[in-house]
């Protein structure tokens, strides 16, 4: 069953390199910059390929690298369930006045990366992704986000390793709306109304 899943996934990526993308928004996270031996702010990005309903992060975490991962609409409602449950907990580590560092859930996702200087993406569609509930300090809990390392499932030599992803509850906020599922139904009815309108200036 894994193994049709991710013939899958990699069906539906090579799908969506040939068609449209849109742009949903754009927002910032953080990372651990080996250069500045700090964290840093990263830009993190959304697509939607509304035709065939799958939601893409770009993550431009990297000088010379990018990643993206892709989102099945069964992929977004499992994302959804692990990003309220970071809220929920959120919620009570804040009442409680305490501090928690706990794994709250993992999913396999169709992932790819490229260098900006190329047009080729390297692709595989079986990549991990946790998600973690971690408290830097009390009043100041993070959901991060800990990626495997993509391998391209022709050239195992070729890879590379997203840098994790952090972010605080107000990114949490702006991050969830992409995987609620009224936000991409509005961006959809826009589209074909904007199709529509189009049609009548031929």
């Amino acid at each position: 069953m894994k193994h049709l899943i991710t013939l899958f996934s990699i069906w539906i990526f090579l799908g969506i390199s040939y068609s449209q993308e849109d742009v949903l928004y754009s927002f910032r996270g953080t990372h651990y910059s080996e250069s500045k031996q700090s964290m840093t702010s990263c830009n993190l990005e959304f697509r939607y390929n509304w035709k065939k309903n799958v939601l893409i992060l770009i993550m431009h975490a990297d000088s010379s690298m990018y990643a993206g991962y892709l989102f099945t609409e069964a992929q977004r409602d499992s994302m959804n369930f692990m990003i309220n449950k970071y809220l929920k907990w959120h919620k009570t580590a804040m009442d409680m006045d305490t501090e928690v560092d706990k794994a709250i859930d993992e999913i396999y996702l169709t992932g790819f990366f490229s260098d900006y200087s190329s047009k080729k993406k390297h692709s595989n569609g079986h990549n991990l992704l946790k998600t973690y509930f971690l408290s830097q300090d009390l009043g100041w809990h993070q959901l991060v986000l800990k990626f495997g390392t993509i391998e391209d499932r022709k050239n195992k030599s070729k890879r590379f390793k997203p840098k994790n992803i952090y972010l605080n509850k107000e990114q949490v906020l702006v991050f969830q709306k992409a995987f609620q599922k009224n936000y991409l139904t509005s961006f959809k009815e826009e589209k074909e109304k904007q199709k529509s309108i189009r049609k009548l200036f031929k």
